[in-house]
Parts: C-alpha cells; structure tokens; sequence
C-alpha cells in the first residue's frame, strides 16, 4: 500500500493486472470507496524526477532530492477529441518499495508491443506558415522524449525529398524503423506515404504499376503532425488538428487502418492519394497558388478569387464502378441514383459504340464540368470542417466520387461556401445537378482540355490523350490513431468537426445582433466552456440565460458530441422550447427531443446524431434513470435547469428535481443552474437589465376616474391603467378563473372603437382555427372578447385554445389578457405593462416569488424600450401585508425531500440503479444532497436514513441480502420502472390487485379506462347523471360497478345523501367513455358540467397513468394482461378518434378536425405530409392555415419518420442484424435560407450593447 500526493496522502491500494492499473482509494476501515483505473497502453512514463506540465504538455524537468516519490505520467481524454498528459504523484513508504515499483511498471511498459522505440521524423520548415519545426520543439519532441522513444529527424529541403531519403535507407536502417512521422502539411506526407508503400512491394516481389495487383501493408506505421494548410488527414483521422493529441498516439502506439488510392497512367503508377484527387477549379487554384508561395495559406483564397473571375470549363469523361453496398436511392441525403445520370454532352465515343465499355467502368459521364472530385477519407479540415466527402469512411472500401456540371462563378462560389458551412451532403437538396456517387475499387478519367489534378495539395498534370485510373487499395496503411476516436464511417457525425463561429448561426436563426457584456464574460470564462464545472446564473427576468444555456447546449452538441438535458418546469414552457429549438434542428443537423406529458421513450433512441431532450422535471428524473439503468449515462454532456427555485416546490416536484440532479454526477456531466449550494456550483451574478423597468402600487382612491358610470363597472380603474397601451401587449393578473373572465368581459363591452377595429379580420381568422379545434364550437365569452381585442387564459381553457391565445398575443392580434398566475411562471409571454389587480392567488395571500415572476413579464429586449408594472391595492390590511411582502426577503428554498414518501422513492431509486447499497453509501449521497446541507447534524441525518430504509423493508420494496447490504425486490423494481414513490406503487398494486382480482371485463373498453383513471382525482359528482349512465350499461359492465360497492341501490342512497368520494372514478370513466366514442371534448364537458381545460387534463392523466401501469406491468409478471392490452388502447384513447386518422392525429398542429380534412384531400400518412409542401397544405385545408404552423406539421412529421426509422434500427441492432439491411439518414437537410417555425411576431429578442461570440 502507498500514499498519493494530492489527495491528503490517504492510503491506496494499487494492482498491477495484465493490461490494467488499477488504483483504489482506502478509508480506515480499509474499505474501498472509490476506484481509478488507466489502462496500461495509456501510461507514458515511469519517473522518479517530476516533469513540469504546461497545459497537459510536458516541459522541462523539475530538480528534486532523492525521495521515496515515484511519478506516473498517462494520458488521458480531455474533451472528445483532445488527449493531453496527466500526472500521477505516488509516495511510497520506503525507497526500497519505490524501485521494486519503478522496475516493475518499467518491464510492463517495455512489454507493450505496439509502442514505438525507433521513429524517423521528417519536417518541413518551409510549408504552411513556416512554424513545423517550432511545433517539432514545443509540442511534439517533449512528449517523445518523455515516452523515451528515440528519434531521428529530418528537415527536408525540396520536394520528394522525403520520398527519396526512405528509399535510399538500407535494409538495417528500414528494419530498426517501427514508424514515420511527417511534421508538416499533407503534401510532405504523401512523400512518405508513397515511398512507405512503394518499399514495401519492392521488398516482396510486387509489381506495384500493375493495377491488377493487390498490394502489400507496409509494415511502419505512418504519422503526421498537422502543421501545413489544409491538414486534411490528420483532421480525418484525429477529429482535430491538435499537436499534442497527433504526438500522443504516435508515442503510445495507438493504431488504425486507412484507406488509400493509386493513381496509373498509361498502365504505369503514378501516384499514391491518402486524401482527396480533383480535377478543375480546385487543380487550377492550386496551380495558381504556387506563384504565391511567399503569402502562405493566403495564397489560397486570393488564387480562388482569380480562379473564380476566369470561371473556366473542364471537358472530359469520367467513367467509375459503384460500391457493391450502395443502394439505387434518388433522395437528397443518400448517394446518387446511378440510373439517372444526364445524357452525355458532346460525340461520347462509348455512347455512339466507337468504344467498347469497360466491363470495370460500367457507368460514365460526359459533359462540362466545374469540379471532379475523388474523396478517398471525408477530407476534414478547417476550409471543409463538416468534411467534403459526404459517405466514405477512413477504412470502409469506398471512396466518394462529386460531379459538379458546369456552373456560374456566383453558384460556384456558393457552392464553396456552403460546402464549408454545411458539408456537402447537405447541399445537394438545393444542387439537384450535383451528383455524387460511391464508389467501389476503380475510377477512370478523361480529359480534353487542360487542366491540372489536386492530389493531396501537389499538383498533377493529366496529359489529354491518355486517361487516368484510379484504383483504391482498402486499409493499405496504419496510422497512428484510435480506431474508435472519431467514428467517421457515420456522416452525422461530421456535423462535430465544425470550427466555425457558432455565434453566427445562432444570429441567422434568432435574429441577435450581439451580445450582452455579461454574456460574452460568461462565454468566455473557460471554467465554464473547458473546465466542466456546475454553473449557477443568477441574473433578473429577460436578461438573457436563455441565449447562453442555448449556445452551450449546440456548441456540446457539436465539439463533444454529447446529448443535452433541458429541464423546464411546465409542460407549456417545454412545447414552446421544442418550436423555439426547431429551426436548429435544420441549420445543424440537432435533433430536438420533446419530454412532456405523453411524450418521450425511457430509455432514449440511440442517434447517430446528438440530440438536445426538452424535458419536464417528471420525465428529466424518467430520463436520467433510464441511461444510468443501461448504462448509457456517458451520452450525456450537460444539464441545464430553468427556474432552480422549483427546488423548493411542495407536492413532489421538488424532490424529483433534487433527486435528478444528484443522480447526475459522473464528472463528465456539466451542469448549468441558476441556485444550487448543495452541487458546489460557481456563482454567475450580474445586475442587469436589458430594458427600463418600472413598478408602483396604486392604492384604491387614488386615481381619477372621471366618469362616475365607468367608475361603478371598473372598480379598479383598468380602463384609465391601460391608457393608451391598448393596442400594446398588456397582462392583468386576477386571482381567480371566473374573476379573468368578467375582467374580460368588462374590457370587452367597453372597448372602444378604435380597438375593435384593429385586426379584426385576423382576429375572426382565429375564432375560426378556435372553431376548427372543437368541431365548430367556442366559447361565447371567448368569442365576444376576441372580437374586441381581449382574451382570457386559464386552466379552463383546452391546450389548443391556450396555444391559439398565446400566439395571437405573440403577434399583436390580442392586446390585452387576463389571466391567472399560472401564466406568470409556465408560458413566455412577455408585455409592456403588467397589472396585478389583487395580491391575492386564489384565496391565499401573493407570496413574493409569485410576484417576482409575475412583474418579470414586464419589458423584454427587443420588444420595447421599458416595461412597467403596476399592483391594485386597498387601503388597510392589504396594503399593509403587501407592503411587508415586498420588502421582505423571498421565501427560503427548502428540500422537498423532508416528505418521507419522497425521500422513500429517492432511496429506491439509489438502490435499483445501484448506485448505492449500504446504509453507509445513502448516508454520504444523502449528505451531498440540499436536504443534507439543511440538515447538517450528522445523527439526525442519520436517523432519517435508517427510518425511511426501516420503511422500504416493511412495504418489501428493498431485502437485506447481508448485515449491511440491500437490493430491490421485483414490486420495488416495478416502482422504479414506472416512476412511482413506493406508497403509491403499493396502491397501485392493491387496486389492480382487487380490480383484476375476478379477471378482465372485455365486453367492453369500460373496465380499461377504470383502471386509467388517477386514484386520488376529484369532481363534483352529478348523482342524477351518473345515474342515467349507469342505466345505459351492459349487465357485464353493471355488474363490475356492484363489484366495486356501488350497486343500484347504493347509488339511489347515494343519490339522496350527495357523496361524493365513492364514486368519483366510476364518473370520471362516464366521461371518458364518451370521448372514446368520438364524441368532442367541449360537447362531453358541457355535458358533464365541468371546465373543458379540467377534462383535458384529467385526460391527459388517464393516458400518463396507463403508461405508468404499462411500465410497471413489465417488472410485475402477474399483470401480464396489461402489459399486452393496455399499451394499444392509451394511443387510441390519447388521439380519441377513428383508428384510420390516428396516424395523422400523431403530427404537430394536426387535431381531429384537421386530420378529417387532411385525410379526405388524400394526405393519409405521416409520410405524405412530411414530404408535402407547405403551398400544398394550404391549399388542401382551404388557406385555414399559415405558413409556419405547415412548416411545423412536415418538421413534426419528419421527425416522427426519423424515430421510427431509429426504433427500427435499434431493434436490428438488438438482433445482431445490423448489416443486413439499409436505412436512409435520420439527419434532416441543413436549409439554404432561415425557416420561419415561429409566429411572425414572436420576434427573438435582440440587443445592440457589443460585440462577441463563441468559437
């Protein structure tokens, strides 16, 4: 056992295995409590004498006495695709040990095969900018030296230098070479990697000008330090152009096979291509390029410009064979379709039969070309860093052959540009005459007219009478890299090679001119970008989080190629993210994934490309347990929570937020949060404001009314508050649903003309989409206030009458809403003015969160130059309490984990996902957690544990396998599964238990949908209804109601007495039998007496309950029945409509109205609308709907065709049949102009106070 340095010399355990350095960390009781490994192919070094590292890069060493200190330098992952070199201080308690230790990991290390001894580096002190040998020096030589391997160097001084001094060695020099190293651009390395492999046949007999002949791997592996131009390869290959990282794996061995092309001419070889061969305008820019040498990389674009002035036309004939696996496809994300290559322009001799056609070559084109590019690897770099080959991969067999017709100089150069913003696949949906195909083995070109060839940054010259064949050799050469370091046989993966200012995207799709100062600090501070430290912002309403958190969210998205957790506190706020986010999804191939209400899979869908989850706090806790359950945790990157004080929020909402954000603590995980002590965050405060806020409170009196007959129907002045706002954006907060609605009918009846007036044609074009909703029906009260310009918004209101409400608000079609304080915290409505009419929510008193949110729609950048708020008081007792409310402090957050039903489900959670299994481990994550920073004395913390884990043993959701040691029995597992505190998965057991006790009623859906219905829901049951429809049920369905305790007598008593807690789900089961025989929503709550919102949600429940049972079906083998029959029935009873339109029901924006339409025009699949145009739509649907919400549906119904795809996938992969079968890409197409997803007046905010960005 030796001590660590850095860790208090605390005592450690460290095993030596085979191919493993394993490292424990002990406490007194010398049991383990945490674990570190380093493979041992990642060890560098051994050392008794320290070396000095400068951001992981080894400098110079330290000098230090002799002491019982050994240092262990390996390297390690710092981001996705940079390594650098870590340290490890070890201090043993006698020198003796530290010797036996240094020999022995020194023999293990000497053992390892694949590391180098002997490396023969070239460099080129002339190319790119000229700074190859100060990269050989600083970055690379150190950490071959602190490798031990030996070197020998050379600077080259002309061209083919390198190529000649390798063929020149003799055979003991070749011998004693395990590999070649090229310090420059991909021109030096092309020297190398010809002379390698021309060496390599030489030695065994090949005849390397044949192309017939399969060649031989030469046996050095190849390397390259990026330190030309372009850097093409080493970007390919490494993800990055990084020196250090390149050094890294050159030093430890690391191996990888790639790809590699030859280039004969008249059945002689050439040239060898590890990159890319093109033809015409790129050949001509380089060839201009040379006379420019003394500008440097700038060379490039200013001979691209004279290139691009001429626009000069290449004619010739490409003749190529297609990759054996390439599928026949026509659409815009696949290969090209070989079967529709145009016409041949000009006498084709092998069209008009003067040539016989090669049975190598059987597909061909003539024509006027632009550009003939060859990819042999996706060709990364920072001029294409999506990657300019679309398909091929480094060691797949294939190379990617472009053909780009002739073109204008103004289309070429956007075609250049766009290749550089977005890769080339994603160009093509807008260049339909761009071909490209992938190709097999072979490739043969023609040439008339001259021009040179690009191969690999050197130029070669093509004589016009003979043609060129080019033949790829697969996994011809290794190369110092991870084969599982960038993964780019996958091309949505290229999409995290991007090194282009993201800010600039960002500004395109929200329309953000700059950046706060506070934002540019906070982008820029590297704890944050770098360091993956948690977070806090803590900043005023509409000062611009949101901005940032999305920022960080695309860039981890794109450079660490992890998935993002969003978590919003409300299912509104979450479907408006999801709208907001979409157009990202089109610009950066993101996807955006919705968690909400019934919406979401546990686990998430393995992508090729990252994806950003929207998440409630129910469905984030569903989420993080799910990955960490299959062990997926690793995908995600970042965490960033939205109003953190939710924390505190009573009923369990609270807890679960608490309890998801300590399940998330690998150390990859970064978190942004806006108040969390118990994470140890770092601290982002800032005072500002991006508009001019004003408040006041206005006591009952104080204001001149003026007209005394207004003064009796306008108690609080509302009319003379609004002033000459009314066609501005005003909220007015009343304490009560029906208070809203005569507020609102008050405004409208005394509205004044000029406010009817406005708008008012699009104000009947909404009451029209109101009624298109609800099958013709409105509110009557809605529709008068509408007409005037005013609405109200409250939980009465059905989900699509609220989003309707909103977006005219958005857009200036509604001026004035009143509504309740829900508003305030679950949906983005900002206003000019916001009054609150009572400091009262409900009948308890305004608390000052409440307040602060509500004031805090008040003033948004963008939207106008200030916002003001203003509260109705009356004099007395009100004034007073508010007046202490205000100046007080804003109410503690405490940990909703004081409930012991919520810290019963926490337990649970720690033990199924195994995360903890002793009474010692819960303790310590128990302590982490902001229910152990609030109770910080250690017995009393203690006692808890011991309690609630007391409690999970009596309800058998845990066993004791040992003294100390516990684990999840099967209905503890179920709860888990469904996401269920335990007290409620014993209900949910004992009721399923007793309800299915005597078998399934399926005569019918009635005793399903009695199981759907929430336990503790609550209605004001009407006996006499109730009544009336229980006579119209079947004797099977009226004997399941007696069984229940509600026989016929029963309810006659019932009747009488008016009770109402026993048979409050029965009645619930009424309503929604009704609505699953198609009959509307608004028509059963009209006729049950009861808000249209409250049904909408009690269904809502009935489906989020039934998925709950589903889950905790599957762990529970008893309840198999449901398992199989409920799962059918929540999707039908969630559409509530005929099985044919359930399809279409699935689409954004598409209700039971619309689908009718849709469905009679002929769109009767997800798939026709997603491949429909939105003119097409419109006109379908009678001009009923606007452009962005039919961008919306065919952006919804992609997606849901790219899910499917996905789930189908995955199944193969889960049958090990991958391979077998092709699926197009799920990755949308990047756009070529902005997509307006938002409504035309939900402007993004925007500011003009400096300039930033974040690279």
């Amino acid at each position: 056992m030796v001590n660590f340095n850095g860790n208090g010399l605390r005592l450690h355990r460290i095993v030596l295995e085979e191919n493993l350095l394993a490292i424990a960390l002990l406490d007194p009781k010398s049991k383990p409590i945490r674990h570190n490994s380093v493979p041992l192919n990642f060890v560098i070094a051994v050392r008794s004498q320290q070396i000095k590292l400068r951001g992981g890069v080894p400098a110079e060493s330290i000098a230090t006495e002799p002491s019982n200190f050994l240092y262990l330098y390996y390297t390690y992952r710092r981001d996705v695709y940079t390594w650098r070199v870590r340290e490890c201080a070890i201090k043993f308690q006698t020198n003796v040990d530290m010797k036996q230790w240094a020999a022995l990991l020194g023999d293990a290390l000497s053992a390892q095969k694949q590391r180098p001894k002997f490396l023969l580096v070239f460099i080129n002190p002339f190319g790119g900018k000229g700074i190859a040998t100060s990269i050989w020096k600083k970055e690379v030589e150190p950490i071959f030296k602190l490798a031990n391997v030996t070197y020998e160097v050379c600077k080259t001084d002309r061209a083919d230098h390198a190529l000649e001094t390798v063929r020149e060695l003799s055979a003991t020099q070749w011998e004693g070479i395990d590999g070649i190293i090229s310090v420059g651009g991909d021109g030096l390395f092309n020297e190398i990697l010809s002379a390698a492999i021309i060496r390599t046949q030489i030695e065994h007999g090949k005849d390397y000008n044949n192309a017939e002949v399969s060649l031989d791997r030469p046996r050095v592996r190849l390397g390259i330090i990026g330190a030309g131009s372009a850097n093409s390869i080493v970007s390919s290959v490494h993800g990055i152009n990084d020196y250090p990282t390149a050094a890294i794996h050159a030093a430890i061995g690391s191996e990888r096979l790639v790809d590699v092309c030859a280039v004969y001419e008249n059945g002689n070889l050439s040239r060898f291509s590890g990159d890319a061969i093109s033809c015409g305008w790129l050949g001509d820019v380089l060839r201009d390029s040379e006379r420019y040498r003394c500008l440097g990389p700038v060379r490039y674009l200013y001979s691209a410009l004279r290139t691009s002035i001429r626009n000069p036309t290449y004619f010739g004939r490409v003749s190529f064979a297609l990759s054996p696996s390439q599928l026949p496809l026509s659409t815009s994300v696949g290969p090209s379709n070989p079967t529709n290559i145009p016409p041949c322009i000009g006498p084709c001799d092998i069209c008009l039969g003067k040539t016989p056609p090669d049975d190598s070559f059987p597909f061909h084109w003539q024509a006027n070309f632009s550009h003939v590019i060859c990819c042999v690897i996706p060709c990364v770099s920072p001029f294409t860093p999506y990657g300019l080959a679309p398909y091929t991969g480094l060691n797949d067999g294939t190379m990617d052959l472009a053909l780009i017709p002739k073109v204008s100089r103004f289309t070429n150069m956007q075609i250049i540009r766009k290749v550089a913003m977005y890769g080339a696949r994603f160009i093509r949906s807008e260049y339909p005459d761009i071909k490209v195909y992938q190709e097999g083995t072979d490739k043969s070109a023609d040439q008339e007219d001259s021009g040179a060839w690009n191969l690999d940054g050197e130029i070669l010259l093509q004589p016009s009478d003979r043609p060129l064949h080019f033949k790829l050799h697969p996994g011809l050469i290794r190369y110092f890299g991870l084969s599982d370091e960038v993964d780019l046989d996958e091309p949505e993966k290229k999409g995290h090679f991007r090194t282009m200012d993201l800010f600039n995207t960002y500004q395109q799709v929200r329309g953000v001119n700059s950046l706060y100062a506070w934002q540019r600090e906070c982008l820029e501070d590297e704890r944050l970008t770098e360091g993956r430290e948690n977070f806090v912002l803590w900043l005023p309403t509409g000062a611009g989080k949101t901005l940032v958190a999305e920022l960080l969210m695309i860039r981890e998205c794109l450079k660490r190629s992890r998935n993002c957790l969003f978590i919003l506190p409300y299912v509104a706020i979450v479907q408006e993210k999801v709208i907001s986010l979409a157009p990202f999804e089109e610009k950066l191939a993101i996807i955006v994934e919705e968690y909400a209400a019934s919406k979401g899979r546990f686990p998430p869908i393995r992508r090729r490309a990252n994806s950003i989850y929207l998440c409630t706090i129910e469905k984030a806790n569903g989420l993080v347990n799910s990955l960490i359950e299959n062990g997926r945790a690793d995908e995600l990157g970042l965490v960033i929570v939205d109003e953190l004080h939710m924390l505190g929020e009573a009923g369990g909402r609270g807890a679960l937020l608490e309890q998801c954000l300590l399940s998330e603590c690998p150390p990859h995980w970064e978190m942004l949060l806006s108040c969390a002590v118990f994470l140890v965050p770092i601290c982002f405060g800032h005072i500002f404001a991006p508009v001019d806020e004003q408040g006041e409170w206005r006591l009952e009196k104080e204001l001149e009314m003026g007209n005394k007959d207004l003064e009796r129907r306008d108690p609080d002045g509302l009319f003379k508050l609004l002033g000459n706002l009314v066609k501005g954006s005003v909220l007015i907060f009343c304490p009560t649903k029906q208070s809203c609605e005569n507020v609102c009918q008050m405004l409208s009846n005394f509205s004044p003309k000029q406010l009817r007036d406005h708008r008012a044609e699009d104000r009947n074009t909404l009451i029209g989409r109101l009624m298109d909703e609800h099958d013709g029906l409105v509110c009557p009260v809605l529709n008068a206030c509408i007409r005037n310009g005013v609405a109200y918004h409250h939980s009465g209101l059905s989900s699509d009458e609220r989003q309707l409400v909103e977006g005219a608000y958005k857009s200036g079609i509604i001026s004035v809403i009143c509504c309740t304080s829900t508003l305030a915290a679950g949906v983005n409505l900002p206003a000019r003015r916001v009054i609150i009419r009572s400091p009262h929510v409900g009948r308890e008193q305004l608390k000052k969160a409440q307040y602060l949110q509500m004031i805090g729609r008040a003033g948004r950048a963008g939207l106008d130059e200030k916002g003001d708020s203003i509260v109705i008081l009356h004099h007395g007792k009100e004034a007073q309490t508010f007046k202490k409310m205000h100046e007080g402090l804003v109410e503690s957050c405490l940990s909703g984990l004081t409930d012991q039903m919520q810290l019963e489900g926490f337990f649970l959670d720690l033990i199924v996902l195994k995360l903890c299994s002793s009474l010692d481990d819960i303790y310590r994550f128990l302590g982490r957690s902001l229910f152990g920073v609030q109770h910080p004395d250690e017995t009393e913390l203690l006692s808890f544990v011991e309690r609630t884990i007391q409690s999970l043993l009596s309800k058998k959701m845990i066993v004791r396998q040992e003294v100390d040691i516990f684990a999840a029995t099967q209905i503890g597992s179920a709860a888990f599964n469904a996401n269920l505190n335990p007290q409620m998965a014993l209900d949910m057991c004992s009721d399923l238990g007793a309800n299915l006790g005597q078998g399934i009623v399926l005569i019918s859906h009635f005793h399903l949908l009695y199981n759907c219905v929430s336990l503790d829901v609550q209605v004001q049951v009407d006996w006499n209804l109730f009544y009336n429809e229980y006579l119209g049920l079947s004797s099977e369905e009226r004997q399941l109601i007696h069984s229940m305790g509600l026989s016929e007598a029963t309810l006659i008593r019932h009747i009488h007495s008016h009770n109402q807690q026993k048979g409050m789900r029965v009645y619930v089961v009424f309503m929604l039998r009704k609505i699953w025989n198609q009959k509307p929503l608004w028509e059963v709550a009209r006729y049950f007496g009861v808000p249209r919102g409250w049904l909408q949600s009690v269904l809502q429940s009935a489906v989020c309950q039934s998925s709950s049972i589903v889950r905790f079906a599957e762990r529970m083998p008893d309840l198999w029945a449901l398992r199989s029959l409920l799962p059918q029935m929540v999707r039908r009873l969630s559409e509530c409509t005929r099985h044919e339109l359930i399809p279409l029901l699935s689409i954004e924006c598409v209700k039971l109205g619309r689908a009718r339409q849709l469905y009679e025009k002929g769109f009767r699949t997800v798939g026709s609308i997603a491949k429909a145009e939105p003119r097409q739509l419109i006109e379908a649907l009678g001009g009923k709907l606007s452009c962005w919400q039919c961008r919306r549906m065919i952006s919804s119904a992609k997606a849901i065709i790219r899910d499917q795809i996905a789930e189908k996938a995955m199944e193969l992969e889960e049958l090990g049949a991958e391979g077998m079968f092709s699926f197009p890409s799920t990755t949308v197409n990047c756009p070529t102009e902005r997509l307006n997803y938002e409504s035309p007046a939900n402007t993004p905010a925007s500011d003009d106070s400096g300039t930033g960005s974040l690279a």
